[in-house]
């Protein structure tokens, strides 16, 4: 009965880890499309990376959040999924006891 609690909200750790490792400050100038690192690359109108045309709306800037959105809704299944476990069995519990 304990392992019902207990993975489920390793579940849900992982699944906040995840969440907040998603979002990050971006440290140097990066292309949008790929998340390239273009520091020290040459002043070219071509992400050397992905070949994404950079204009101003296509280079992330230094300072900027960044969001790994895969990673974040992964993050967010986990939690969801990891609550939809827990939630039934602490009211299950709370029930039994009264």
């Amino acid at each position: 009965m304990l392992l019902a609690v207990i993975v489920p909200t390793l579940v849900l750790a992982a699944g906040l880890c995840l969440m907040r490792r998603a979002c990050h400050r971006q440290e140097h100038i990066a292309c949008r499309g790929c998340g390239y690192d273009l520091t020290g690359s040459p002043d070219s109108a071509r992400c050397p990376e992905c070949g994404r045309e950079l204009d101003e709306a296509a280079i992330e800037p230094a300072g900027e959040i960044a969001v790994t959105w895969w990673l974040f809704w992964t993050g967010f299944m986990l939690v969801l999924g990891a609550a939809l476990v827990l939630v039934p069995l602490i009211v299950y519990w709370a029930f039994r006891v009264l």
